[in-house]
């Protein structure tokens, strides 16, 4: 039956400039029926994807990054993940505190490349000094065992023989060497053509089990090279420039390639003793520069770039429809926080949060989306804390810099939003999380090291630094309690979920309740973080997911533990409170069946499930869920193509979910009544403002593609 949805004002905000990152590497881990993708992008964060199906991806968590340092190279040896850039620095990484496990600096400099042995005991790393570094990672520790001879110029590439005895190493002086990794000499070496006596690049290195190298260069060429005599076996100029990645399934039968010419060139061996390979098909699944690939066992192709976005491709079936896109923008909805009281709506970027005034529907007088630009909005002024001789109107806080604008300009009426207030984080580290209480005084954020809390005066425009601890967080909210106190949640990195009251008691300003309250978790829990939650708007409850993706519901009162959800198939799971009718409800992407537990008869039910006509394959994971203020059983899912409406049954009646993992068929799930609104561009937030209007943040791709490098120029027929 058709139900008629709330009729609601939405406020399009595009003038937001949130660019997606270059993705700089990929790498599948070792683990073969669900093996987890870690991708480091340009502003040197790296981002653990996870599957559940072995098919659709996840983002399983982020590891921020840093102003000072760049990720060039990723490589899995088991469950460790290891990374090596431009900095030097070589990185083992802690997957659950999000920090370096072990760090090595090179002597070599820049680090280009990085791999390990087929027998997971070495790390190799060529460095920009030619010196290609032997570490150990046998044992817990990355340890320097030994640096084979030093070469001319800077080391692009390496590759493994897969008995481990030598190192076949591609440089940027048109050389490949073959290093015997026992007396560190080069015993091999082979050079490669050159364009009008330009040294060529050798981008990318693949060593065979039958002695075969492959080697990716400058001019667009994929050779074959005899490892024991060094002679060539077969050349393809497929590309029409650099071809910067390969990637070989693991039974060697197929070889991709790619580079600055976008297209992916999949070559199949047809001729098992002289091992000849020819070219069976290309596919264009990227608009730029395909930087990186990466091979899961023989089933996966994941391909990566410029362009921001990776695709993940079956092996077998090779062509875009039975491809996977994943958004660059997916899942930040983090990033956004509305303070619904006071109508400000804060945007978290790697090193600053902006705060915006979004205006009331009676002053609406522009077009939605339109951007204040010129007379429009009058200049903020800035201030920083290392300079001299400020004015009234500017703000020193300690280890931040603020920019604040005229107060004049802090009016709801002026029909479009106005950007009041900027607080930039000093320092080379990323902003990890961030939170504003409801009505807009209180700020806290967090990097990967501490935690700030500020304080906002709205009549003055100042914001002050209160608190600064050791206490890094993966995510943090404000809420009050019955008493009428803030309190502020933390899921800490180390120290479990913790509950803060704030005072406000104090003439000076705000400070921390050092009696900070946890919730009670077991032990076998302990040691897996909360990583994600979810408050209920009255402040009773709230649902943890930790980092195994196990849910729980507690009481924020006692911070006794109420019961653990069942796991559902499908991740991920967005999560959401109905408290007028004490529900907790939960939406599952792959499988687009919602859920809700009702917390007083204290069951799980599936509500049903939501069907997308035309192109439910193409259905990204949701970046999240509200209730639409004002209504009754009505929530707002969204990802980043577009926003559905979805009204459940007012007691949330559905079929019994009684055991963890049960499988249903598909004609037991009924479908909910919802509506999609289509023709949006990329969504990165959604929040309810009140019962009458919406606040949507856009980025149009037209916008995000005017900052790429422009793209190989490509001869058209008839100019």
């Amino acid at each position: 039956t058709c139900t008629t949805f709330p009729i609601m004002d939405v406020h399009k905000v595009r003038f937001i400039e949130h660019d997606p990152k270059t993705i700089d590497s990929l790498a599948f881990s070792d683990i073969a029926e669900r093996p987890r993708l870690a991708v480091s992008r340009s502003d040197s964060s790296i981002e653990i994807w996870a599957t559940s199906d072995g098919e659709h991806y996840y983002k399983d968590r982020r590891i921020p990054g840093r102003s000072d340092t760049s990720v060039e190279k990723l490589v899995w040896s088991g469950s460790r993940l290891f990374s090596a850039g431009l900095s030097g620095h070589i990185h083992e990484w802690n997957l659950v505190t999000l920090r370096p496990k072990e760090t090595l600096n090179s002597p070599g400099g820049a680090v280009w490349c990085l791999r390990p042995n087929a027998q997971r005991t070495l790390l190799a790393a060529g460095c920009e000094e030619g010196m290609v570094l032997l570490l150990d990672i046998s044992g817990d520790n990355l340890v320097h065992v030994r640096s084979l001879d030093k070469q001319e110029g800077r080391l692009l590439s390496l590759a493994w023989q897969p008995a481990g005895d030598y190192i076949m190493v591609g440089g940027a002086d048109s050389t490949i060497r073959k290093m015997n990794v026992k007396t560190g000499h080069c015993t091999l070496r082979i050079t490669v053509n050159e364009f009008y006596h330009r040294q060529t690049l050798i981008w990318d290195l693949k060593f065979l089990g039958n002695q075969t190298v492959v080697s990716a260069d400058s001019l667009g060429n994929i050779q074959f090279w005899s490892c024991k005599h060094g002679t060539l076996k077969q050349s393809l100029l497929l590309h029409k420039a650099d071809v910067l990645s390969l990637a070989v399934t693991e039974d060697e039968r197929t070889i991709f390639a790619a580079g600055v010419d976008p297209k992916i060139v999949r070559l199949h061996r047809v001729r098992e003793k002289s091992g000849a390979w020819v070219k069976t098909d290309e596919n264009v699944k990227h608009t730029h520069d395909v930087k990186a690939m990466a091979v899961a066992g023989s089933r996966f192709l994941v391909s990566g770039g410029v362009d921001t976005e990776f695709v993940i491709s079956p092996v077998k079936d090779f062509d875009y429809q039975s491809s996977i896109q994943y958004p660059a923008f997916f899942d930040c909805s983090r990033r956004f926080s509305v303070a619904a009281a006071t109508r400000t709506l804060m945007f978290q970027s790697n090193t600053a949060l902006k705060f915006w005034k979004m205006p009331l529907k009676d002053g609406l007088k522009s077009p939605a989306g339109a951007t204040p630009t010129g007379s429009e909005e009058k200049k903020k002024a800035s201030a920083s804390v290392d300079q001299p001789g400020q004015s009234d109107s500017e703000v020193s806080v300690t280890g931040s810099e603020v920019s604040v604008s005229d107060s004049s300009l802090f009016d709801t009426g002026g029909g479009l939003p106005v950007n009041f207030l900027d607080i930039n984080v000093k320092g080379p580290l990323h902003i990890l999380s961030s939170a504003i209480s409801r009505d807009g005084s209180l700020v806290a954020l967090s990097t990967i090291e501490k935690l700030w809390l500020y304080k906002i005066d709205a009549k003055d425009l100042r914001a002050r630094c209160l608190k600064e601890d050791d206490l890094p967080c993966y995510k943090m909210a404000f809420y009050g309690d019955a008493r009428g106190e803030t309190m502020l949640v933390l899921a800490t990195i180390g120290r479990g979920v913790e509950i803060v009251s704030i005072s406000t008691k104090i003439t000076a300003g705000l400070s921390l309740d050092h009696d900070a309250r946890r919730l009670e978790r077991k032990k076998e829990s302990s040691g897996h973080p909360v990583i994600d939650f979810e408050v209920s708007s009255d402040g009773w409850y709230i649902a943890t997911v930790d980092i195994r993706k196990r849910m729980c519901l507690y009481s924020l009162e006692s911070c006794q533990l109420l019961t653990k959800l069942p796991r559902i198939e499908g991740q991920p799971i967005t999560l959401a409170f109905d408290a007028a009718s004490l529900n907790l409800i939960l939406f599952s992407a792959p499988e687009k069946e919602m859920f809700a537990y009702r917390i007083p008869e204290e069951s799980f039910v599936s509500v049903g499930s939501v069907e997308f006509k035309g192109g439910t394959k193409k259905l990204c994971h949701p970046s999240g869920m509200i209730l639409l203020a004002g209504e009754e059983n009505v929530f707002a899912v969204y990802d980043t193509r577009r926003l559905i409406l979805v009204r459940c049954q007012g007691n949330y009646a559905g079929t019994p979910r009684m055991s963890i993992g049960e499988k249903r068929k598909s004609e037991e799930v009924h479908h909910i009544n919802h509506q999609t609104v289509r023709s949006l561009p990329l969504i990165l937030f959604v929040a309810s403002l009140s019962s009458s209007d919406l606040v949507v943040v856009e980025r149009p791709w037209t916008e995000v593609v005017k900052l790429f490098p422009p793209t190989l120029v490509k001869d058209k027929y008839m100019t």
